[in-house]
């Protein structure tokens, strides 16, 4: 299919003249991907583009993005946009797809979302569209005005998980007020992040007294008890094996929560193995493994993209739980970080776990933004949603009275006898108790105490 085109002016912002004189504005143009092959062919693009962006995340890296169409985009429709200056350079991306939902499980909406959104267990946190980092707002910007220009081709709009500096939320507000549609904030999720110093003392001299001597005590005391071994996993011929491990001590920490964790997927365990391998040729997987007499008891899954390591996913051996393995590998994945990587931050991703923020000193948050046409599918799904939130409170109230209701009851303690008070042998008189059949032996005769 012939992509159309689509003209729009971009600020003279993006230009390189001399500030003395502006230059005129450039226009850019823009035009919609929809075929596999076309898609294909924008990988030297694409990475450029990610590349440039001021904080490149994992999730838009074109190793995760074209993994992601193939395991699970066999459902939805490629519809993704490019923005060219008058040179024919691409200067912006927005990788999108349109996937059918069901309004009330049963009405077909047109949904316009991220290329990795929905349709699986997979997560992924800090969204936005593709642009170069000076130039992100006004490219975005573009890409927006080629969206509803296709207006006719979707029925809403539901981009998850936006960055938190992504002009897009800014962008569809103003769109949504100039066509008299409907836009709404759905659930964000909160990312605590470690902001790193310069080297690990450095960061142990920031974190308060209590805190470093606990880092310091758990590992001495780990280090003392067991040979132990921390490993590092980027080449591609060592992910299988890795995530093997990874995937064998996530399953056993979530089953000490009465959990099954996400790699009892089969689907899941498809696609990190293969990103996993896509990430380490390009130079991004981080897989940290601690070893303990031999035995691994503890794991890291992550991604090392720009100045940032992402912590994706981790498990460890609920065996070791009281020698803190989980604890430990976490301060030697932030000393590497900061030694070996020199990252400036790690992101613990989506997540509130109180593990985190042990370490973590702020957080990133991200934003949900849902934008409805004026069509008629498009106000059956609005409809569901509005209604789902009205009924929000009301299934957390039900979650919560079932899980008290169902909740095993604490064991009783066993009721301890009060002690007897000893009982006097009854005076030897006539109304005193009958005198047994069988008198007793002579052995069992009591005789009085001799000096």
């Amino acid at each position: 299919m012939e992509s159309e085109r689509m003209n729009f002016t971009l600020s003279t912002e993006l230009t390189h003249t001399s500030s003395a004189q502006p230059a005129a504005p450039r226009p850019l143009s823009c035009s919609i991907v929809r075929t596999p092959a076309e898609f294909a062919a924008l990988e030297i693009p694409w990475k450029a583009l990610f590349h440039s962006s001021a904080r490149p995340v994992p999730f838009l890296a074109w190793e995760w993005v074209t993994t992601w169409w193939q395991h699970f985009g066999k459902a939805a429709r490629l519809f993704v946009i490019l923005a060219k200056d008058d040179a024919g350079r691409i200067v912006g991306i927005a990788p999108l797809q349109i996937a059918t939902r069901r309004a009330f499980g049963i009405f077909p909406v047109r949904s316009l979302e991220f290329i990795g959104y929905r349709g699986s267990s997979v997560c992924a946190d800090h969204l936005d569209f593709l642009a170069e980092g000076g130039a992100a707002h006004f490219v975005s910007q573009a890409l927006l005005e080629a969206v509803f220009a296709a207006s006719k081709e979707w029925d809403c709009i539901a981009l998850a998980d936006l960055s938190e500096e992504s002009a897009l939320p800014s962008l569809l507000e103003d769109q949504a007020r100039r066509r008299k549609f409907r836009l709404a904030e759905g659930a964000g999720q909160v990312c605590p992040c470690v902001p790193l110093a310069p080297s690990w003392n450095e960061l142990l001299k920031i974190v308060k007294e209590k805190k470093r001597s606990a880092i310091k005590w758990r590992r001495k005391k780990l280090l003392q008890a067991y040979p132990t071994q921390f490993q590092i996993f980027a080449d591609p011929a060592q992910v299988d094996a890795a995530l093997d491990t990874l995937a064998r001590l996530h399953t056993l920490s979530r089953q000490r929560k009465h959990e099954t964790g996400n790699f009892y997927r089969a689907d899941y365990q498809a696609f990190h193995r293969d990103v996993a391998r896509a990430m380490a040729r390009a130079g991004y997987l981080y897989i940290a493994q601690m070893d303990c007499d031999g035995r691994p008891v503890a794991s890291t899954y992550g991604f090392h993209v720009g100045s940032v390591l992402f912590d994706y996913q981790k498990g460890y051996d609920p065996a070791y739980s009281r020698d803190g393995v989980g604890s430990v590998l976490t301060g030697m994945v932030i000393e590497d970080a900061i030694e070996r990587l020199h990252a400036q931050e790690l992101d613990f991703l989506r997540g509130t776990e109180e593990y985190k923020y042990f370490w973590a000193t702020r957080d990133r948050k991200t934003r949900t933004i849902l934008l409805w046409s004026a069509g008629v599918m498009a106000r059956l799904h609005q409809g569901e949603f509005d209604l789902r939130r009205a009924l929000a409170p009301v299934k957390r109230k039900g979650l919560e009275f079932w899980a008290r209701i169902t909740a095993p009851k604490p064991a009783k303690k066993p009721e301890v006898a009060a002690p007897q008070p000893a009982v006097s042998a009854a005076p030897e008189t006539p109304t005193s108790a009958p005198a047994p059949d069988i008198a007793p032996t002579r052995s069992e005769t009591r005789k009085p105490p001799t000096e």
